[in-house]
């Protein structure tokens, strides 16, 4: 890939629906010649949940490495699939946010579903 390619958002909950929402852009991704850059957030848990939580900097680490580890076997699942090149990005944060932010550095269409 160049660094013109073009490249579409596709946030992922694992869900059926986000799931059904990168079918989606598959169509686009081939049609447009465009890598697929899937996002997954780890949501921030609220100030409360954090004070009482007994999860360790080394829990949080495990969690996402595991996290990003089911994003690539999708990635490579769809990319044999499909002949699609991808990018795994996950973040930690407010979904919404996180997805703003990625949208204006990263992608030109993004592709969503609206839950899951």
């Amino acid at each position: 890939m160049t660094p013109e390619t073009k490249k579409i958002l596709v946030p992922i909950g694992f869900s059926e629906q986000s799931l059904k929402a990168l079918d989606h852009a598959m169509i686009y991704a081939r049609e447009m010649q465009a890598q697929i850059v899937l996002l997954t957030v780890i949501e921030e848990s609220g100030l409360i949940t954090r004070i009482f939580s007994s999860k360790t900097e080394k829990d949080e680490d495990k969690y996402r490495d595991e996290v990003h580890e089911k994003l690539r076997e999708v990635a490579t699942q769809y990319s044999d699939k499909h002949g699609v090149a991808f990018e795994t990005i996950v973040a930690k944060g407010v979904p919404y946010e996180e997805l703003r932010k990625l949208e204006r550095e990263v992608a030109d269409p993004v592709l969503t579903e609206f839950r899951g």
